[in-house]
């Protein structure tokens, strides 16, 4: 299946919620940083995958990683954009939480490292949208600093 990623823009936000509804992923205050979001369409212009960067001053936490009978390099592929999007809105590290081990594989292929829960970001740690994922088993934190992509 032919896939295309795009960044989001205010006419997707319905479509972004309906789509993270249905797969029980918080869906609260993406109205604000939609700028920060990735969409994966297929050739026919369905939304079959989300990506997104909540911001934290000059860090972002990934949320939302959503992609409908991706395979491996599909989700890369989606990291790679979402890293260079952090880039050009001049973020300096991103932060993700997670506890799929396949999942945490694909991160450390593309440089993100694993960190202790104490040494994530105080406004990451701080926020109230955040506050519910803390309390997950198993989560491992991850960050990668932006300098790491070519300039």
């Amino acid at each position: 299946m032919q896939k295309s990623v795009r960044q989001a823009m205010q006419e997707d936000l319905e479509k972004i919620q309906t789509f993270l509804a249905k797969t029980a992923v918080d869906t609260e205050d993406i109205e604000k940083w939609l700028n920060y979001y990735l969409l994966v369409e297929d050739k026919n212009g369905d939304l079959i995958g989300t990506i997104g960067i909540e911001p934290f001053e000059k860090v972002g936490l990934l949320r939302s990683l959503v992609i409908a009978n991706a395979t491996a390099e599909d989700i890369l592929y989606l990291l790679q954009q979402t890293i260079q999007l952090a880039k050009e809105r001049q973020l300096e590290s991103l932060y993700c939480m997670i506890n799929n081990k396949s999942a945490i594989h694909l991160f450390s292929l593309l440089g993100f490292r694993t960190i202790r829960k104490e040494k994530m970001p105080e406004e990451i740690k701080t926020s109230k949208s955040v506050a519910n994922i803390w309390t997950v088993n198993n989560l491992q934190y991850m960050y990668y600093h932006i300098e790491n992509v070519n300039k």
